[in-house]
């Protein structure tokens, strides 16, 4: 049976556009089902590219308690390699610095690369946060819950597979990443997988060298490619599958949004999931959260 068009996403490329007013990206977003990227956004919020040196990071939430990925946590099959605690500037130094940590010389056995993914904006520097749930309350009027988080990684950093269950906008403050998006329609070529992932779905297709023998569905999806650059954002409605990869060292701030419609829909068993997973009660040991 024919599959319903969806746009852009259906030709390759993530629609694009040049950014022009706030109140102009607001109305291309209001009600919008499909990705966007939004270039040239820090002609408006110089932060998207000023926040983009380590430098920065390092002085302003150096000393901050970060956790440090070691594999693809979002794929069932990912390596045996459990998160990594250390303070930012060690992770910095460890990673970019001139006399690397013998425990980050190579990468997993799945590719990854070390990744500080997803660490709370909000408890890093508030200031940080407080413009970051800015941008979104500005770009998606109506909505009353953001939650930012700060990304860093080297070449090579990648974030799995996934669906989030809230909007997203994702920033790029410096380097260069490249997202491969699908609709919420491919669930089944994607090989959706049963980890725990507050607010996420996870599936297990490598999408940059995916193994059609092993899922071979995944030749009937329909990706498309957005490639981001500093100043950029490329904004996710709910449901929408991305892969996140670095092409060069990377600084990333993301920003979710929702509505009071999106909480009373998703957000209360979100919180309920949560609970009963720090009580052990849900998906224990079969999440992203701990090792295996």
């Amino acid at each position: 049976a024919a599959r319903m068009a969806v746009g852009a996403a259906d030709s390759g490329v993530v629609e694009a556009v040049d950014f022009t007013t706030v109140a102009d990206c607001a109305r291309r977003l209001r009600g919008r089902r499909r990705p966007l990227l939004i270039r040239g956004a820090a002609k408006e919020w110089p932060w998207l590219t000023s926040w983009g040196a380590e430098d920065r990071w390092r002085a302003v939430a150096g000393g901050a308690a970060v956790w440090v990925s070691q594999c693809v946590e979002e794929r069932s099959a990912r390596a045996a390699a459990p998160k990594v605690s250390m303070r930012l500037s060690d992770y910095l130094d460890a990673v970019f610095g001139r006399e690397r940590d013998a425990r980050f010389a190579s990468t997993a056995p799945d590719g990854q690369h070390p990744y500080l993914k997803q660490a709370d904006l909000r408890g890093l520097h508030p200031p940080s946060d407080a413009a970051a749930r800015a941008l979104a309350r500005a770009l998606l009027p109506g909505t009353v819950l953001h939650t930012a988080y700060l990304w860093i990684g080297p070449a090579g950093a990648c974030t799995g597979l996934h669906a989030d269950d809230e909007r997203n906008f994702l920033c790029q403050l410096s380097g260069r990443k490249a997202v491969c998006v699908f609709p919420p329609r491919d669930r089944t070529y994607l090989y959706a997988n049963s980890l725990y992932d507050e607010g996420t779905a996870c599936a297990d297709v490598d999408c940059g060298a995916p193994d059609l023998a092993r899922h071979p569905r995944f030749a009937r999806a329909s990706p498309a490619q957005a490639m981001l650059e500093a100043g950029d954002l490329l904004f996710l409605p709910v449901g929408w599958w991305h892969e996140v990869r670095s092409l060069s060292r990377s600084v990333s701030v993301n920003v979710f949004a929702s509505g009071p419609w999106d909480l009373l829909a998703r957000g209360l068993l979100r919180w309920v999931l949560r609970w009963l997973h720090a009580m052990g009660l849900w998906r224990a040991g079969h999440c992203v959260c701990h090792p295996r």
